[in-house]
């Protein structure tokens, strides 16, 4: 995510190589703990680093 400074779901499920509801979850408690910002709707969502 450095690299790019974006993310959606599908490639940090890539990335990590974990399930999509693990993934989904991190991601998601990432964004309350206010490390990343989420943009965008459902599977258009991407995951910027703050």
């Amino acid at each position: 995510m450095r690299e790019h400074n974006n993310s959606s779901n599908s490639e940090a499920r890539d990335i990590l190589n974990l399930a999509e509801s693990t993934t989904k979850r991190i991601l998601s408690d990432m964004v309350s703990k206010n490390i990343l910002s989420a943009v965008g709707e459902c599977k258009m969502r991407k995951y910027i680093l703050k």
